[in-house]
């Protein structure tokens, strides 16, 4: 695919998580605040919106705020459809205690899924966030896009933001860190391959060669994925000149740097497993109700 403007229309799904920790022991104002980011994407299930990524980022983010006796200075997501329109991002509490039932307000709204070797955090999203996230552009990948992924396509791509490529930065300002600059969100064309040496599993997974360096969208290149970690991977397939189909495979979720290699979790067995769920907790509402 030589015109990579025509995978724009892939960001319009995408998200990032952008967490400020605070470390209160640190005595310099400069190394008191860290920024982390997470790229994510958006589906649709059963009416419900999802936000979707890869759970050990989640679980590892917490473990280290625990070991290192930090706390969540803000939790932000940055609708990646809107970055050349300067849509701020959306306040979402990814660790607030009342947040961690899997439902709430009628919607699953916070579980990670680590069975069987799968590596996935989805949240389920609340009202007021779709809304925001809707004014901004972003579209949920419905049904249409990740149940019937065809087995011939041209070109598989991972996408995300990677943090070589922003300007800018998080700055401290009033004694808080405000996160400024411009997120350049890319699609990056990976090669399906077999896995690194001593690391196979027995879990499905998809492992694909990331180049060296790749000319992306407005003729960046970059040669680090870092940011990306969690973002959606796209089989993508030409309909005609001009415009390209394109399906949700699988989540990022692990990265061989020496060999270049990314590993993904397929993401039918998941969206079959939050049907299921959802459809039971109609179930339990409508049996309550009667």
């Amino acid at each position: 695919m030589k015109d990579t403007s025509r995978l724009k229309k892939l960001f319009q799904h995408l998200l990032q998580i952008q967490v400020v920790l605070e470390f209160p022991n640190q005595s310099s104002i400069e190394s008191r605040f860290q920024l982390c980011t997470v790229s994510a994407c958006v589906i649709e299930v059963r009416g419900c919106w999802f936000l979707l990524s890869a759970g050990h980022l989640v679980t590892e983010l917490k473990e280290f705020v625990f070991a290192k006796n930090a706390r969540i200075e803000t939790c932000k997501l940055l609708d990646c459809s809107s970055i050349d329109r300067d849509w701020p991002p959306i306040p979402f509490p990814i660790f607030d205690t009342a947040q961690q039932s899997f439902f709430a307000e009628g919607v699953p709204h916070y579980s990670i899924h680590e069975e069987s070797g799968a590596d996935f955090l989805f949240i389920g999203l609340r009202q007021n966030e779709i809304d925001l996230l809707t004014a901004g552009g972003v579209i949920a990948l419905s049904e249409s896009f990740w149940k019937a992924c065809p087995e011939t396509v041209s070109r598989y791509y991972l996408v995300g933001l990677p943090t070589s490529l922003r300007s800018g930065g998080a700055v401290v300002v009033s004694r808080r860190l405000r996160v400024d600059g411009e997120h350049t969100a890319i699609a990056v064309p990976v090669e399906p391959c077999v896995p690194p040496t001593g690391f196979e599993t027995d879990a499905e997974r998809f492992y694909a060669k990331v180049p060296l360096i790749s000319n992306v969208l407005d003729g960046k290149a970059f040669s680090e994925i870092e940011g990306m970690s969690g973002g959606p991977i796209f089989a993508c397939r030409n309909v005609n000149d001009s415009e390209v189909e394109y399906f949700l495979l699988a989540v990022q979720s692990g990265w061989f740097k020496s060999d270049r290699v990314i590993t993904a979790c397929p993401l039918k067995p998941l969206v079959n497993l939050i049907a299921e769920k959802v459809d039971a907790h109609i179930l339990n509402a409508l049996d309550a109700s009667s």
